[in-house]
């Protein structure tokens, strides 16, 4: 969509298609229209007004721009001579500057309902430093002695802002449509784009050394009592010893390490993972190891140094990349910079591994005289650390600041030059590039936006900006991904994160995949424009994925647009799209309680919902264990459905005992196939071909410069097991005639004709998904069912390997087509048959 868009630079071009838009979509005019009589007489038609940042009428280019862009033209719909005077109002939001642009009528058109309509435009320049621009529209009825002032804003700035907007009688600059403006020079790592990312909890995914279970060089935990416990001590729930307040479940430890990830490389592989996203490694006492006590030493419990070199030459030598978690906005209070138990001397050597020590007055809990006194918040500067019980946790006789208020870890000052000393500003000796040195490709960075809220925010601060410049100067190739669970724009905009967690992606998905609701956590919907039941849990917080409730197919279209739009189009590539992670319950469990309580729905809708993720732009991510439906609910506790601990269940393994879904990882390994063999899934563009609401189907074309391109289609409806129905799409912009084109699951035959595609049998709750193939398609004279092209028609034969069933044919050939709108050609190439099982009936 967005990114397929040319630069235009002649008004002349824009002026041209913006007419013939106009003249095929506005037919006469009726009696009787809203438009009708519309004058200057202080009265504003407001149902007429009409701005679409979504469509090329109302805004061109659309979506993020170079900063190089110089003007964005937009555009207003208003009532034939209904205004005297529109102005767009911009705020630069890095610069907290606000303009006003005068808008200019430079065209007219007519709609049969609304009547005679004039088009307000304007060329919104476009600065040459990345920023975020807002903008709404100021709409003015001056009858010459009596003024009417209206606002057209935007209506859903949080889930999906963009697209139409509302008209509003009061002023309201919260609701502003959005213009990112990146660096004209933003690149993102070339394999990070379209990767699958395989996210691992290391304490629960794999236990490959049981001696170095309880290795520890310290045995205090924040006064805690550790418990160690056996891979089959979880059971359905986790053992009473891993509940209770944080820091009690914080040392419930199960063993998993590095060198159980190294064992598994191999299957990770087969899954088609190009990327392993490790959570916190480094030396700490508890089993998340969110609050480090030694950025540069991998914990004794994971196997320390040794097993973290076997893991990056296994990785290597397999082509997967390893990406660490960077825990850069807090610290352990139990650390030498902190010590909040006095444990440590001056020079950083633990002094009392069993207890708390006596106050040397070296650390920045110590003493106000502390050299590192200034890397920290002392005192707090709102979120004051409190202990379990609720009582504040002091320093020095004073307060200080922790994230989410939590004791144990203090939150640290970007600004400081011990903090940028530690973590960027000495080469390899500094934390992020020191660990590219050792073989790592990349960093999630942890409540990242916390730490520096980008330069639309914050311009003055350059921490990530400085963090990606010294990781590359050990490898230009080198990732950083930001944790964000809102709108990341203002951290995208050109040196700072490459691209984002994309629980926006997320939340989408789970809205479109809601029925109903029953039981705890079922309540009124509540967000905008929504209407029924909805789901919260515990992280339904509106800054977070908010409540879960039912979109349709064509609401999900404007959701996934909205963060096209928002998005340069490189990050957007490279965006991580999960269903699950370690901040939030288990999919199959949310799925069951959006289902009904239904736990065979929940498992249909999983794998529904993971093969559009894998479809989708962007970086599909596997939270470890949802591929085999590790099956691990939430817990209602404090009136609400929590995640931790649930979420972090050991990894069901075979040999183990358990009893993974095999059937469910032969489907995921089926998508990885499948992103492997048709690049086109890894970095190709996407245009929305149909969204019904009524059919409830969603498909959409997948489309890249010399590369091959693929049409997928997802039946989202649910009329009970075995039904199907026929899907018939509009793909003359799109597709030519004659095409033949072929089911990658089940090599059935489709063929374009008379501008249409008429895909028949799509399962209920499933896809089609189909891609051109040389040659054209035969049709049985008598039933006019179509057959793939000889050499090329059987994808149900046994390979000589017994395998997978492939066609008999060697190459299927891409074809030439052209997306007309759009100016996109996509030429001619020739790509493997794809050589896949028959889709087991899941």
């Amino acid at each position: 969509m967005f990114d397929s868009v040319p630069t235009v630079h002649s008004s002349v071009i824009r002026l041209c298609l913006w007419a013939a838009a106009l003249h095929a979509a506005m037919p006469v005019a009726a009696h009787g229209a809203v438009c009708d009589g519309a004058s200057l007489d202080a009265s504003i038609q407001l149902s007429a007004v009409v701005h679409d940042s979504f469509s090329q009428t109302f805004r061109l280019p659309q979506g993020a721009v170079s900063a190089s862009q110089g003007t964005v033209h937009i555009r207003l719909q208003t009532c034939a001579g209904d205004l005297s005077a529109v102005r767009l109002r911009v705020w630069d939001d890095r610069y907290d500057q606000e303009t006003w642009l005068d808008m200019a009528q430079d065209l007219s058109g007519s709609d049969s309902q609304l009547g005679d309509l004039s088009y307000w435009g304007v060329d919104l320049p476009i600065p040459q430093d990345p920023t975020v621009l807002y903008y709404l529209f100021e709409l003015n009825d001056d009858a010459g002695g009596e003024q009417a002032l209206a606002w057209y804003v935007d209506d859903d700035t949080q889930f999906y802002g963009g697209g139409t907007g509302e008209a509003v009688e009061r002023w309201d600059d919260s609701r502003s449509f959005q213009v990112s403006v990146y660096a004209s020079d933003l690149e993102v790592p070339e394999w990070a784009v379209g990767a699958v990312i395989y996210q691992i909890f290391p304490d629960r995914f794999r236990n490959g050394e049981p001696s170095d279970d309880q290795e520890q060089e310290d045995t205090w935990f924040y006064g805690e009592t550790p418990s160690y416990m056996d891979w089959s001590d979880w059971g359905d729930l986790p053992p009473e010893e891993c509940l209770g307040a944080d820091m009690e479940r914080a040392v419930c430890f199960f063993g998993g390490d590095l060198l159980g990830v190294t064992e598994k490389l191999g299957y990770l592989a087969d899954l088609g993972v190009d990327a392993i996203y490790l959570n916190p490694v480094f030396h700490s006492v508890t089993n998340h190891r969110y609050d480090p006590q030694d950025y540069f030493r991998i914990d004794q419990q994971l196997g320390g140094e040794d097993a973290f070199s076997e893991l990056v030459a296994g990785a290597d030598q397999l082509g997967l990349k390893l990406i660490l978690d960077g825990v850069f906005n807090h610290m352990s209070a139990d650390s030498q910079y902190f010590d909040l138990y006095s444990r440590y001397d001056s020079k950083g050597q633990l002094t009392s591994p069993d207890a708390p020590g006596g106050n040397d007055y070296s650390g920045a809990c110590e003493s106000r005289h502390s050299s590192y006194r200034d890397m920290f918040f002392i005192p707090d500067i709102g979120t004051p650390a409190r202990f379990s019980d609720g009582s504040l946790a002091l320093c020095d006789g004073g307060t200080y600041e922790a994230w989410g208020g939590y004791f144990h870890i203090p939150k640290l000052d970007s600004s400081s030059e011990l903090v940028r000393d530690l973590f960027l500003a000495q080469g390899t000796d500094s934390v992020g590039p020191y660990w590219i040195s050792r073989g790592i490709s990349g960093w999630r960075l942890d409540v990242a936006a916390q730490v520096d809220g980008g330069m639309g925010v914050e311009p003055g601060n350059t921490f990530w900006e400085d963090f990606r410049a010294a990781l590359g100067s050990v490898d230009q190739q080198a990732l950083v991904v930001g944790e964000e669970w809102d709108d990341a724009s203002a951290n995208l905009l050109g040196d700072e994160w490459h691209s984002v967690t994309n629980y926006r992606f997320r939340s989408a998905v789970l809205d479109w995949m809601f029925d109903s609701c029953s039981g705890d956590g079922c309540v009124p919907c509540s967000e905008y424009n929504c209407q029924g039941d909805a789901f919260q849990d515990a992280q339904s917080n509106p800054w977070m994925s908010g409540e879960i409730n039912s979109i349709s197919e064509s609401l999900l279209d404007l959701r996934l647009k909205s963060i096209q739009e928002d998005y340069p189009s490189q990050a957007w590539k490279a965006a991580w799209n999960p269903l699950g992670s370690h901040d939030v319950n288990r999919i199959l469990f949310l799925l069951q309680k959006i289902s009904g309580d239904d736990a065979d729905m929940a498992r249909r809708k999983l794998i529904f919902a993971s093969l559009f993720q894998f479809a989708y732009p962007g970086s599909p991510v596997i939270y470890y264990g949802d591929e085999v439906g590790l099956d691990a609910p939430g817990a209602w506790d404090g009136g609400t459905w929590q995640s931790d601990p649930y979420n972090r269940a050991p990894y069901p393994w075979a040999d183990l005992g358990f009893s993974p879904d095999t059937e469910l990882l032969s489907h995921f390994q089926l998508l990885g196939r499948m992103r492997d063999l048709f690049p086109v899934f890894r970095d190709g563009g996407v245009q929305t071909v149909l969204a019904d609401d009524q059919a409830r189907v969603y498909a959409f074309i997948r489309y890249g410069d010399l590369q091959d391109s693929a049409l997928v289609v997802m039946n989202r409806r649910w009329d009970g097991e075995g039904a199907t129905q026929d899907v018939n799409l509009d793909v003359a912009d799109w597709l030519d005639d004659g095409l033949c084109m072929e089911d990658i699951f089940n090599g059935a035959a489709h063929v374009v004709q008379g501008g249409e595609l008429l895909v028949g049998g799509v399962p209920d709750l499933d896809a089609s998904i189909l891609v051109p193939v040389e040659g054209d398609c035969w049709t049985e004279p008598d039933s006019g069912e179509a057959h793939l092209p000889s050499g090329a028609e059987t994808g149900l034969g046994t390979d000589s390997g017994g395998g997978c069933s492939c066609a008999s044919g060697t190459g299927a050939l891409g074809w030439c087509w052209i997306l007309a709108a759009a100016g996109i050609l996509a030429n001619r190439r020739s790509h493997p048959a794809i050589c896949l099982e028959e889709k087991e009936q899941l």
